[in-house]
């Protein structure tokens, strides 16, 4: 997670469909990577159901990602939802409902969650 990075957005759907508890203040989480391995831990501060199209620009900010601008992010967001929701059969639209979660990352780096040693 880096420095920039305080929020997250995820498909209400799976919370709705049991694959994930619905997210409360105060949660702890580890984060991992594509494979897997842990690469931060997490407290929730925040988490609220929206309908993709109502995410606000201070949100799309705090994600970090890009150029952070929220033009940017929506495209982008379009796209990675379309494509998740595409394999379950499903059409991906403005009113779809997104969990937008604001964090914090209060535990002190670690070897264990840094990339592999070099040797």
């Amino acid at each position: 997670v880096s420095d920039d990075k305080h929020a997250t957005c995820s498909l209400a759907l799976i919370y709705d469909w049991d694959v994930e508890e619905e997210l409360r203040r105060g949660d702890i989480s580890v984060v991992v990577d594509d494979e897997g391995r842990p690469r931060a831990v997490i407290r929730t501060l925040d988490a609220r159901r929206t309908p993709f199209g109502d995410v606000d620009a201070d949100f799309a900010f705090q994600e970090g990602e890009g150029d952070r601008n929220p033009e940017s992010w929506r495209g982008h967001h379009r796209q990675f939802f379309g494509r998740v929701t595409a394999t379950l059969g499903l059409a991906f639209g403005e009113n779809m409902g997104v969990v937008c979660e604001r964090f914090e990352a209060p535990f002190p780096s670690s070897p264990t969650f840094g990339p592999p040693a070099v040797r």
